[in-house]
């Protein structure tokens, strides 16, 4: 251990701490949170650290020939409210040796400082970001950036600033404008044709992303130590080192500079949204396309996101004036659990000394942080989940995916559990308060598990829509204007009884010609025979073509004749006139095709509700079922008569099963489609019961739950959890 061989090595040179601190590092004062902080920035290897004002005074008086107790006496001089020990002075020095902040001048005792070797766990890791992170350092910019930002300076004025969230606003009222341009838009964003055009979407972004950060670091007075080309996952992207943002002392320009990747990303959507609306179709609107989602929605979703280590949580860090605080964040709640459930005092949480308005942040933060990281864990399960099921290996996707949830929540157990449990720091008493616990947790487990075992009943809370098993929709096959009507609303009608008639004046017009070329036809064959002797060889030769003209005249005649009676509507079944206020439709012309009247059997309706497969498995023949009329609000009972086998087509899907509340029956919109094609439907029939046969019509909408099959808790959590986290209606 670094730590022991320093205490033996200070030992031997009778006590003289021969570490002395860089006279290269610079030091910048910092406040946050009335707090007086110095940041410490190494030149050789561009790193930074924040010391408290106590610690930054204590690495100064490391100048390498005093001794650990002499170190101790003055720091106490100055500090005499935090009085420290000789060995909490070797402790610091740890970890000033650890940042590389302190030098030996003597090589003898550098060269005897074992070297910490690398686990194959960091070794891995570092061989994939070398991979799949390469970069390739190439000039110096801070020069040309400076004659960049002094030509651009009104871009970070409080009027540049101004104009560009105008201009932001301006884009989406724009978008606004042409949003028919979405509706068209034949861009598939994640299709394979697209790959190419977001790969340089992805590199022209990211570049001018990083080039924001520099300009506006160098216009606040940090050094761009180096500019480059960097391959992240393969992708050329130019990259910026603007780490010496860290020790600009101004809280409102570290802001600017967090943020200024996202400012210049969205400059850069607005400017591709308008390019995206003016070109024609061809390479540079799909460019523009890919450009403007790319740097709009996925930076305001990962870049803006302060839950990742990204631009978004460096401001929120300068907000809240609370360096680390992702880290302090985890490091307290996983410490205030450890307190509230094993009674255990994690050393860690006695040195934050966090007050009740921070301890609130980090909750919050840390809350919000860990439930975006399993969503994230979730998405790729379902991800392996659905790879896998593309090529038949369904089972191993279900497998892994839910390996990797049961992998992130097994860390976050472990991470709270095992301190405690291996810790050789327990308080006295903490023996006997850890048994208390684990008792109280042993009952909790007992009475947990009786839980599970008790029994229950599945339940499927879903919508239907009434349907009749017999009907006719009443319609012609020529169309036309409603000229008579014979019937009445809730009429009942007889089979072959006619119920209306339609006037076309196209298939009027057809008959009276067919009739008139009927009539010449027959003349012109009634004249065969009165011809004279010279022409009667050439009208024997001409019979069979006359006599097969007639024939094909009068079939036409007859077609058209039959398509005048047809005008004459008929029923086909027996039933009862379903459409509501029939005299309104008289005058009113109907398309061909389109359905004018419908008859219904009422003896024959039931319900048809859609089920999942996983639906399917808890729901039987004879289930019970309870139901309320979306439209009056009665309660009904019922019983499952049959569930089909047969899965459900897209145009089979009624648009009223979309609405499971009432209101107006939308059109069946695609991306529910997609959905439908996904995760596929088998209808359930439920017939209706005889006093609601007379008070209802086709398409009325009632919400039902069916009681499923007996179970208990415990498997029905587990379908719960699984369709849940998997995604796998099937389950």
């Amino acid at each position: 251990m670094i730590k022991q061989e320093v205490v033996n090595q200070i030992k031997k040179a009778e006590n003289i701490v021969p570490y002395k601190l860089r006279a290269d590092l610079l030091f910048q004062k910092q406040i946050f949170n009335n707090k007086t902080y110095y940041v410490v920035k190494d030149p050789l290897g561009l790193t930074y650290c924040r010391l408290p004002q106590a610690e930054a005074f204590l690495a100064g008086l490391f100048d390498g020939k005093r001794s650990a107790e002499e170190i101790a006496q003055n720091y106490n001089k100055y500090f005499p409210h935090k009085m420290i020990s000789a060995q909490n002075v070797l402790q610091f020095l740890n970890l000033l040796v650890s940042r590389n902040l302190v030098i030996l001048p003597t090589d003898v005792l550098l060269s005897k400082i074992p070297r910490r070797r690398d686990s194959f766990f960091q070794l891995l890791v570092g061989f994939f970001l070398k991979i799949f992170f390469i970069k390739l350092p190439l000039i110096h910019p801070s020069r040309w950036l400076d004659r960049i930002v002094r030509s651009a300076w009104w871009l970070w004025s409080p009027q540049g600033v101004v104009i560009t969230i105008c201009f932001w606003i301006w884009t989406l009222f724009f978008l606004f404008l042409h949003r028919s341009a979405f509706d068209t838009n034949q861009i598939q964003f994640f299709s394979a044709q697209n790959i190419f055009f977001l790969y340089i979407a992805t590199a022209i972004d990211k570049t001018l992303h990083e080039f924001g950060h520099a300009t506006t670091t160098r216009r606040f007075g940090g050094e761009i130590h180096e500019m480059g080309v960097g391959f992240f996952f393969f992708i050329p992207v130019g990259y910026v080192d603007a780490s010496d943002s860290w020790i600009i002392t101004d809280k409102k320009a570290r802001i600017f500079i967090a943020a200024a990747g996202v400012y210049t990303e969205l400059i850069i959507a607005s400017v591709a949204a308008h390019l995206w609306i003016l070109f024609p179709l061809g390479m540079a609107k799909n460019l523009a396309f890919n450009l403007m989602v790319l740097a709009s929605v996925t930076t305001l979703f990962f870049n803006l996101n302060p839950l990742m280590k990204f631009d978004g949580y460096y401001v929120l860090v300068d907000l809240l004036e609370i360096p680390n605080l992702r880290e302090k964040a985890f490091a307290y709640c996983t410490a205030k659990i450890q307190d509230w459930l094993l009674g255990y005092k994690n050393p860690q949480l006695l040195k934050m000394k966090v007050n009740k308005a921070k301890g609130w942040i980090f909750f919050v933060y840390s809350t919000l942080a860990l439930c975006y990281m399993f969503y994230l864990i979730h998405s790729l399960g379902k991800v392996l989940f659905n790879g896998f099921k593309q090529v038949g290996l369904e089972n191993i996707g279900a497998a892994l995916s839910f390996f990797v949830v049961m992998a992130f929540v097994g860390a976050v157990v472990m991470k709270v559990f095992l301190a405690p449990l291996l810790s050789a720091h327990f308080f006295p008493g903490f023996s006997q308060t850890l048994k208390k616990r684990l008792k109280g947790f042993g009952i909790g487990l007992i009475v947990l598990c009786i839980l599970l075992v008790f029994p229950c009943r599945e339940k499927v809370k879903t919508v239907a829509v009434v349907r009749s098993q017999l009907g006719q929709n009443v319609a012609s096959a020529d169309g036309g204007v409603v000229k008579e009507i014979w019937v009445r609303s809730g009429q009942h009608v007889k089979a072959g009884q006619a119920l209306l008639r339609l006037d076309n004046d196209r298939v009027e017009m057809d008959l009276q010609l067919a009739r008139m070329d009927l009539a010449m036809k027959r003349i012109d064959f009634s004249s065969f025979g009165y011809s004279s002797r010279k022409s009667e060889g050439k009208e024997k030769e001409s019979a069979p073509m006359r006599s097969q003209d007639l024939q094909a005249t009068r079939k036409r005649f007859d077609l058209a004749l039959k398509r005048k009676e047809e005008l004459m509507l008929k029923s086909t079944i027996d039933g009862v006139l379903i459409n509501p206020d029939i005299e309104s439709i008289k005058g009113k012309y109907f398309r061909p095709g389109e359905t004018i009247l419908k008859i219904r059997n009422l003896e024959r309706y039931y319900f048809i509700v859609p089920l999942t497969q996983a639906e399917t498995r808890i729901v039987f023949p004879g289930a019970e079922v309870k139901g309320i009329w979306i439209s009056s609000g009665k309660i009904f009972h019922t019983v499952v008569q049959k569930i089909g086998q047969k899965m459900v087509e897209r145009s089979e899907i009624p648009p009223g099963l979309l609405i499971p509340y009432g209101g107006k029956i939308p059109v069946i919109p695609v991306t529910l489609k997609e959905q439908q094609e996904k995760n596929p439907y088998v209808f359930a029939f439920i017939p209706l019961s005889k006093e609601d046969q007379s008070l209802i019509l086709e398409d009325m909408r009632a919400k039902l739950i069916i009681k499923g099959k007996r179970t208990v808790l415990a498997e029905k959590l587990y379908r719960f959890f699984t369709t849940l986290l998997i995604s796998r209606q099937e389950d």
